[in-house]
């Protein structure tokens, strides 16, 4: 991923069964990946913070 200003980052993108998917390119990439790792296949919710776009973008990952 890119970050404007910052160049290549790590990030961590999550694909939907409906097609669509959100991204999080914010510091604490590999932490939030080993635990998403464990949700894949598990039925889940997204939440976003600030002024970003919840169709583009995630903060937190909670099983639903």
């Amino acid at each position: 991923m890119f970050r404007k200003g910052k160049g290549e980052v790590q990030g961590v993108s999550l694909y939907f069964e409906d097609g669509t998917s959100v991204k999080n390119n914010w510091d604490g990439a590999e932490k939030r990946k080993k635990i998403i790792d464990k949700l894949k296949g598990r039925e889940v919710i997204t939440d976003v913070w600030g002024g970003y776009s919840d169709s583009i973008w995630f903060a937190n990952v909670y099983l639903k």
